[in-house]
């Protein structure tokens, strides 16, 4: 297969410089060979060694083109033309108009603080925190008995005293701490035995969030492959105050508010638009 290789330049440069190149592909074994008639007597052979190829030799014909200008100039630095050049003038020559490409990889990051389930078993620490949640956007988490239902809300004035009091029991686990980046944590409602669960529905692809009635000689153990293990959150900290809670028996899904008032706190995901973020006020 026989093409210009001045195609791979503006059409004005090709004109303007009348530049003359000819490039000659073989079935060889060795690659394609390319002879560049600069004026200059320039052989050059390039070895594909993978695909994109042709890319590279059309770096080199600019690069090539470039040279070409470079030697029908006359300065200080390079050699007039029809005057044989020095190694170090011609290579301060090539680097002068090295042609670079740079090729960026999207590198993926750990969905949480997990990349996956642990495996041991979770022991009850301390006696619990009492504490509040507020979202990154100022709503308080709040309880109705009612209904069961947590919910976030702004709170104004008198209403304080309407946000969710929770017992913030902390676990350790029998295994390698190297493997865990964040603290496991129980969310009970204070003053009850409804805790906070992560689980999924037969017929969903989606955890869900709800308050379970489980009491706390249930949950002084967890094992990490039992059934308790949906009560199970991983809390993890930055900064100051930015919290999330990352469901254990499923990583990658954290407990998470809506942009808008008054709707129910659920599971999602750190691509969809919701909020993970919490303030924990003790």
């Amino acid at each position: 297969m026989d093409f210009d290789l001045a195609d791979a330049l503006r059409s004005s440069y090709s004109e303007s410089m009348g530049f003359d190149a000819e490039c000659s592909l073989s079935g060889a074994k060795g690659g394609p060979e390319m002879e560049l008639h600069l004026g200059l007597s320039f052989e050059l052979e390039v070895l594909q060694q993978r695909q994109g190829g042709m890319r590279q030799v059309a770096h080199l014909v600019i690069a090539m083109h470039r040279m070409k200008h470079t030697f029908q100039k006359s300065d200080s630095i390079h050699t007039p033309l029809g005057m044989e050049c020095t190694d170090e003038q011609l290579c301060s020559i090539i680097m002068d108009n090295l042609v670079e490409e740079c090729v960026m990889e999207r590198v993926q990051e750990p969905e949480g603080a997990m990349a996956k389930k642990a495996e041991g078993t979770f022991k009850r620490m301390d006696s619990p925190e009492q504490c509040t949640l507020r979202d990154h956007y100022q709503k308080s988490v709040v309880h109705y008995p009612e209904t069961m239902v947590l919910q976030a809300v702004t709170l104004q004035g008198g209403n304080n005293h309407l946000r969710a009091r929770f017992n913030l029991s902390m676990y350790d686990i029998n295994m390698d701490s190297s493997t865990i980046h964040a603290k496991p944590v129980v969310l009970g409602i204070a003053s009850s035995n409804f805790n906070l669960s992560c689980s999924m529905q037969t017929d969903s692809t989606t955890p869900i969030l709800q308050l379970e009635l489980c009491s706390e000689d249930q949950l002084k153990t967890i094992s990490a492959q039992g059934d308790t293990v949906r009560f199970l959150f991983y809390k993890t900290t930055q900064g100051i105050s930015l919290t999330t809670f990352e469901s254990a028996k499923y990583p990658g899904w954290f407990i998470s508010t809506s942009l808008e008032q008054r709707k129910p706190v659920e599971m999602c995901q750190k691509e969809d638009v919701r909020n993970i973020n919490f303030s924990v006020k003790n």
